[in-house]
């Protein structure tokens, strides 16, 4: 520093490798041309223009992470002052990331179990689900990308095109498990804080709790239920020694409310399973916590997963201890709905819908297609892509197997999407091929689903 004048800061001096998170390509801030040398000969950095250097487009992540660390180091043998991203570190701890994010889960326990009141509970809520930086957002687009590449490697084996879907049925609950919790969240938020009461008068001792009652004997309530029910019903009952033992039967339950999260949830121990001649079947078990009730719903008939495309779930319910006003609730509630579905289901496996034709998927790009009914249709096997495409509107139809961008939006309203995905795929590498949809194949009869494998369970 010079007498009475201000400190020469060496800024050049400190140079920053990290990742830019709108292209994902690998930068660092302008330096020396000393530090500038040896980024560009040791990390494989090209200039990127006034303000930075940059890696090339088409280096894979792996490599991009070694030439970086590489840098690192020779910068720092060579006395720069060096930041490097963590995610590009190679010679961090390998499970660094996974400790990190327990530790956060850890944190994010602890501050739920210290809650004192609607507003602490709601920020618990709103770092599980906000939209786009919460952990089921994050974990929805994982499974999502893992959906999408698998699918492509399966398509044609059934048994593994089920899974696959099944999977992307689940990833489907989370997405609007997600929407119901912020809307928790946001009534948490708003709910104005109780009124502190006033302490209560000094009365006579408390009277011990009530005699805790064994519940109903869950065979004999399955067989009077069978025998009350229109039609000829079967029941079987069966004991689950653990909690494995129940997925094969779990697995096929048919709702997406209450009897879908308690067989996904709970332990259930032992189980009935009403079995009509014509395929219907209907589970049914205790409602956890609720000593004095049962929960029933149906289960999916064996039938491919594309013949419940457009099907609703026929949601199972509560009913009563009692055969006869269980019996009642059923035949008024559930059975409707659930023969409904099945009809659907049979009609969709001998009659399918017709599926748009998919674009023909190339390697290390996107696949659009103008369907004759104006629809834009897309497919990618590439994992930054599809992110892309949420972000610009398009939405996934399982049943078509691939984005699609409604026809309703109008053309403007579709070009200005797709001029959106191409310039940001472009930005990453990634081209994009636009040709008029292929003709839509026939729709021909659907194959049966696989069986699901069998546990082995005692049966009373």
């Amino acid at each position: 520093m010079k007498d009475g004048g201000e400190p020469e800061f060496l800024v050049l001096d400190y140079v920053t490798i990290t990742r830019d998170p709108r292209t994902q390509l690998v930068v660092t801030s302008r330096c020396t041309p000393e530090a500038a040398g040896i980024l560009e000969t040791v990390g494989r950095f090209r200039d990127g223009g006034i303000q930075y250097l940059r890696q090339p487009h088409d280096m894979p992540v792996e490599q991009q992470r070694h030439y970086a660390t590489a840098a690192a180091q020779a910068l720092l043998l060579s006395g720069f002052s060096v930041y490097l991203d963590p995610s590009l570190n190679t010679l961090a701890t390998p499970d660094g990331d996974r400790a990190a994010a327990r530790r956060y889960l850890d944190q994010l326990a602890e501050r739920a179990s210290k809650a004192t009141d609607d507003k602490q509970v709601a920020e618990v809520l709103a770092e599980v689900a906000a939209p786009t930086e919460g952990l089921l957002s994050h974990l929805v687009q994982t499974l999502i990308t893992t959906w999408a590449t698998w699918s492509q490697r399966t398509e044609g084996a059934l048994s593994k095109e089920d899974l696959a879907m099944r999977l992307m049925d689940t990833t489907s609950v989370l997405s609007r498990g997600g929407d119901e919790i912020r809307h928790i969240r946001n009534q948490a938020a708003a709910a104005k804080p109780a009124a502190p009461q006033p302490p209560a008068p000094p009365g006579p001792a408390a009277s011990p709790m009530p005699p805790r009652h064994h519940r109903t004997d869950l065979a004999a309530f399955a067989d009077g239920l069978a025998a009350r029910l229109p039609d000829t019903w079967t029941s079987t009952y069966t004991r689950h020694a653990a909690y494995h033992d129940q997925i094969a039967t779990t697995a096929t339950v048919w709702d997406m409310g209450a009897v879908g999260y308690a067989t996904s949830n709970f332990v259930l121990g032992h189980q009935a399973v009403l079995a009509r001649a014509d395929g219907a079947r209907l589970l049914l078990f205790d409602r956890p916590r609720y000593r004095h009730q049962f929960m029933i719903g149906g289960l999916e008939p064996d039938a491919h997963h594309d013949a419940f495309h457009q099907v609703d779930e026929p949601n199972g319910i509560t009913i009563p201890a009692d055969p006869a006003r269980a019996a009642a609730q059923v035949t008024r509630r559930l059975l409707p709905r659930y023969e409904k579905a099945l009809r659907q289901v049979r009609h969709n496996t001998a009659h399918p819908a017709p599926r748009r034709p998919e674009p023909v998927l190339i390697t290390g790009a996107v696949s659009m297609a103008w369907h004759p009914d104006g629809a834009v249709g897309a497919v990618t096997g590439v994992r930054e892509a599809t992110a892309v495409l949420y972000g610009a509107g398009f939405q996934y139809h399982p049943y078509h197997r691939q984005f699609l961008l409604p026809a309703s939006y109008g053309d403007r309203e579709q070009i200005a999407p797709v001029q959106a995905v191409s310039q940001q795929l472009a930005r990453i590498g990634v081209g994009v091929t636009m040709r008029p949809a292929r003709p839509a194949p026939a729709p021909t009869a659907l194959p049966t689903r696989p069986p699901a494998p069998t546990v082995a369970s005692a049966t009373r």
